[in-house]
């Protein structure tokens, strides 16, 4: 082969390796021109899926700010976005939860106010200025809701009686436990009422108080009913303090109250002895009887009464007078009382010891006589024995169970049925006038 021959024969066969090559790359180059359509598609089909899905989640959010039914939002689930998707559902969840719990509150407060026209419900701002008013204020204040709404509220309650409440308003118990006070309000025709107002904050967005829920009830009958005992109690006590009586109120076992009588059977002025334990002021041995009966009073209904005697020792320490505890359960400034009437019974126990002496002396002397001596006493339904010696018994040979209670004609008889010396006694008895006989 020449060499002009060989050199074509390797340009020919250099060519068709360019031309095989040049194929390769062409379908190299179409393939790849192909993948990146694909990929360009698929990135624009994934961000229009990815743009549905925002719009999706975004129509939910704007459901729930609107307020409106919660609208879920409904993804793929192998949307990038679907947890994002299921945290706002689940917010809508708990928001239409609390929507329906918020009604029914709101209900229940709509049915109160229908059915409290004694109570008046305002809310203000934080300036003190009418938001709203319920129906019953409308009643109990005589004012529409529409003639009130922005002006203060201030307007409905009597000047200084406002003066006197707005520093209570301004204390730190206002935030933390409300404001409770009697005031004096004002309706619509310029008449007057006596009103107990509470005032509470409402909370607002991050803690923040975004005004005041007054609620005001009509207490005039109350104010009056108090009246008519401050006036009922003050002529009880003028009437307690005027009476020569000994009397004293207990609560619990102290003085609550006492008059000058009582005062001075315990040595002392009223005021020194309010919240004294009567205990303490009566003789030991008295102590035990004196405390069952102010425990049993204290169980027992208004009415109930009971008597005891008891020596009083004053505060000094000296002796005190004796005296008849008369006890009984009562209301007294409208709570439950013991009031006590004590009488002073020193000189009847005086004289009563001194008349038991003089009978025992009298008795040894009697005792002590030869005489026979019998003793007649005059009673409404005749003349009775009532004291004899034990010579006289023995004289006529009786027994003192015959002769001690025994009517004068029963005597009578039993002395004639003795014999002559008896019969004597009888006849010189029946002569004699009525009265005491020896």
């Amino acid at each position: 082969m020449t060499p002009d021959v060989a050199a074509g024969a390797q340009g020919t066969a250099v060519e068709g390796l360019l031309a095989g090559n040049a194929g390769l790359l062409f379908v190299i180059g179409v393939g790849l021109t192909s993948l990146a359509v694909l990929l360009f598609l698929l990135l624009l089909l994934s961000r229009r899926q990815q743009r549905r899905d925002l719009r999706e989640v975004v129509l939910a959010v704007e459901s729930l700010r609107t307020g409106r039914a919660a609208r879920p939002a409904e993804l793929d689930p192998r949307s990038p976005f679907v947890v994002l998707a299921d945290a706002v559902n689940r917010l809508g969840q708990e928001l239409t939860a609390r929507g329906a719990e918020a009604e029914g509150r709101r209900e229940g407060l709509r049915a109160l106010e229908d059915v409290a026209h004694d109570l008046a419900l305002m809310t203000t701002d934080g300036d003190f200025d009418i938001r709203s008013l319920s129906a019953g204020a409308a009643v109990l204040l005589g004012w529409d809701e529409d003639e009130v709404l922005g002006r203060p509220a201030s307007m409905v309650f009597d000047e200084a009686a406002w003066k006197d409440l707005l520093p209570k308003l301004g204390r730190k118990s206002l935030r933390e436990h409300g404001v409770e006070a009697r005031s004096v309000l004002l309706r619509r025709d310029g008449t007057k009422f006596h009103g107990s107002v509470k005032v509470r904050l409402r909370g607002g967005p991050v803690g923040e108080a975004r005004g005041y829920l007054i609620v005001v009830k009509n207490v005039d009958a109350e104010v009056r009913l108090e009246e008519e005992l401050r006036g009922s109690e003050a002529r009880y006590r003028a009437l307690v303090e005027g009476i020569p009586e000994a009397v004293v109120v207990l609560r619990g076992g102290k003085i609550a109250f006492l008059n000058p009588v009582m005062a001075a059977m315990l040595g002392g002025r009223p005021e020194s002895l309010v919240g004294a334990r009567l205990r303490d002021l009566v003789a030991t041995r008295d102590v035990m009887v004196l405390e069952e009966h102010l425990s049993r009073l204290e169980r027992c209904r208004p009415g109930e009464r009971q008597d005891l005697h008891v020596t009083l020792v004053p505060a000094d320490g000296r002796g005190g007078p004796d005296v008849k505890l008369s006890l009984a359960t009562a209301i007294v400034d409208g709570e439950p009382a013991v009031v006590g009437a004590a009488s002073d019974e020193t000189v009847a126990r005086r004289l009563g010891a001194e008349l038991r002496e003089n009978e025992s002396r009298l008795d040894a002397v009697l005792e002590a006589t030869t005489d026979g001596v019998v003793s007649l006493a005059d009673l409404p339904g005749g003349s009775v024995v009532r004291m004899t010696n034990r010579a006289f018994l023995d004289l006529f040979g009786l027994r003192e169970a015959q002769v001690l209670g025994a009517t004068e004609p029963e005597l009578l008889r039993l002395l004639r049925e003795r014999g002559q010396g008896a019969e004597d006694v009888a006849a010189f008895l029946a002569r004699a006038a009525r009265g005491t006989r020896r």
